[in-house]
């Protein structure tokens, strides 16, 4: 529904629908939407409603509501809390907004009332033309490095916040690096906590499992990469979506010169 129509729907009461619901808010038109509005928030209305449910939903970033409840009296709070779990993971692998939501915590594991209920809706939707979890071919970046790494390199990633410039490398990844203390010492720290294994004599590291790395250093440095080396379909560079992300500069106003008058001769 649109915006209008939800606002109005929360107002009359949303109590009174006697069940649990929950509620997908984002911008209809991602082609057109700017980055501050590529932004995705889930939510539930438990039973009874609360006025703390979905406080998104007073936030300029969206234009349209899913609202996903059931037929029957089902979908308790729980039940629902399951869902919304589901949705932000969904979302997230989508990697076509960045999701508002945090990763819940003590959330129930679905049942099979919920997992019959999850289990059609991507096809659904994708059938609606809503592409909110659909995967976006734009957001997958691999690494093209010269030759010196070039062979060693086949690695893809995705963003995780353009803010913090922190990235997922997906498991299986490969990545040459340097043998600089600093290097070896990054990799020796995800090697010990189980998120990759190091050839020493090739100089590669694989990831195991899929690893957040945030971009540090004075040239944002990614692993040994820079963002400027990853790139998707497009040809955008992660360096291009961290710079649409960076906070604007305060404008400052140039001194106004002045100077005082010569006196004329008497």
């Amino acid at each position: 529904m649109s915006r209008e129509s939800y606002l109005k729907w929360r107002k009359a009461g949303v109590e009174k629908l006697g069940k649990a619901c929950v509620c997908v808010l984002f911008a209809d038109d991602y082609a057109r939407t700017t980055a501050a509005q590529r932004y995705l928030s889930v939510g539930h209305v438990g039973v009874p409603a609360r006025v703390g449910d979905l406080q998104d939903k007073d936030k300029p970033f969206w234009s349209v509501a899913l609202v996903f409840t059931s037929a029957g009296p089902w979908m308790t709070t729980a039940r629902a809390r399951a869902v919304e779990s589901a949705f932000i993971e969904w979302a997230r692998e989508a990697c076509r907004y960045e999701v508002a939501n945090r990763t819940m915590a003590d959330v129930s594991e679905p049942d099979e009332l919920v997992e019959a209920y999850l289990a059609p809706i991507r096809t659904l939707l994708e059938f609606a033309g809503i592409d909110v979890f659909q995967f976006n071919r734009e957001a997958l970046f691999t690494l093209s490095r010269g030759a010196r790494f070039g062979k060693l390199d086949k690695a893809g990633a995705r963003v995780l916040s353009a803010v913090s410039k922190t990235i997922e490398v997906y498991a299986d990844s490969r990545l040459g690096v340097n043998k600089f203390p600093e290097t070896l010492e990054k990799v020796q720290a995800l090697v010990d906590a189980g998120d990759a294994t190091f050839d020493d004599e090739a100089g590669v590291v694989t990831f195991t499992r899929p690893t957040r790395i945030t971009a540090s250093g004075a040239f944002d440095t990614l692993f040994g990469t820079f963002p400027k080396d990853w790139s998707n379909c497009s040809r955008r560079s992660l360096q291009d979506v961290f710079d649409e992300h960076r906070p604007a500069r305060p404008v400052t106003e140039a001194p106004v010169e002045t100077s005082e008058a010569t006196p004329e001769p008497a």
